[in-house]
């Protein structure tokens, strides 16, 4: 499968908008090393997972072997938990922004 055959099959519309098992066990064997998996992902949406508890989710348009990203339409999700003294209960923050 190409590329663009493989973003289709991960949409689930080749074949006539089903997924032929055919297809899948195809699309596996070209995921030999995990930048491939990445390289497959160019120009789709992605999100990263980063230290303390920061996610970021945007559009990738490129990397390189080290695993820097250019991400396009990028919203930042910032979670903080803190913990009442006086309750114990957990409060979660959640802060999201956009970075154009």
């Amino acid at each position: 499968l190409s590329v663009k055959n493989w973003k289709k099959v991960k949409r689930g519309r080749i074949l006539g908008g089903k997924v032929g098992i055919r297809s899948i066990y195809k699309m596996v064997g070209m995921v030999k090393e995990p930048l491939d998996l990445i390289r497959l992902s160019i120009s789709d949406i992605v999100t990263v997972k980063m230290r303390g508890e920061r996610e970021l989710r945007g559009t990738l348009h490129a990397f390189d072997q080290h695993l820097n990203m250019v991400l396009g339409n990028v919203r930042e999700t910032i979670t903080t938990i803190e913990i009442d003294e006086e309750t114990f209960e957990e409060l979660v923050k959640v802060e999201n922004r956009s970075i154009e």
